[in-house]
């Protein structure tokens, strides 16, 4: 089932069934994501666990569908107990997609935090240096801002954070663009709202 429908995408909550799919698009498109074995068993152990999280209202998996039903990608939606913030991570798609997608993607996510869930912020998130097409990603959209960098491991990783006045201030160009949700699920909302969330 459908939950997010936007103008070049769907989405739709990961299952197990979606394992060899994700095993398959990490191991070819997941250089600068934390590495997988490719254990097809280990996969699906995960994706029990992320189940169970979107039971608690913590963090949904949700896997990117073409217009025409065909998985094409995925991201995560996390730190959804936050009253004032939510995070979104490990945005990836399938070679040869169209930019459009990674943007409406992205636009849809801080769509969803400002204005259906009343969030403050989005992120911060964090891209390792070298992986020059998503810090392109945001640096383009202008909502998340560049802030200051994080070493780990002697890695640094650049920050980025959204606001709702630096989404306010793109929103009306995105959505002329024909960018945006065209239809939201009111699952995803219930797994949104956490408990105690006042949004």
């Amino acid at each position: 089932m459908d939950i997010i429908t936007a103008k070049f995408f769907n989405a739709r909550f990961a299952t197990i069934e979606d394992a060899q799919f994700l095993i398959d698009l990490r191991l070819s498109r997941g250089g600068f994501l934390h590495k997988t074995s490719g254990d097809l068993l280990a996969q699906v152990e995960y994706l029990r666990r992320s189940v169970y999280l979107q039971l608690l209202r913590e963090e949904a998996y949700l896997i990117i569908e073409s217009k025409e039903r065909v998985p094409i990608g995925c991201f995560r939606l996390t730190e959804l107990s936050s009253n004032e913030s939510m995070n979104y991570q490990s945005l990836i798609v399938t070679s040869g997609q169209s930019p459009n997608i990674a943007v409406n993607v992205s636009f849809c996510v801080f769509q969803l935090a400002f204005e259906w869930l009343k969030k403050a912020t989005v992120g911060p998130f964090y891209v390792i240096n070298g992986n020059d097409r998503v810090a392109a990603l945001f640096e383009l959209m202008s909502i998340a801002e560049r802030g200051e960098s994080k070493f780990e491991q002697g890695k640094e990783y650049l920050m980025f954070k959204a606001t709702r006045v630096t989404y306010l201030a793109r929103e009306a160009f995105y959505k002329a663009m024909g960018f945006g949700i065209l239809n939201l699920s009111e699952e995803l909302l219930q797994v949104c709202r956490y408990p105690d969330n006042k949004g």
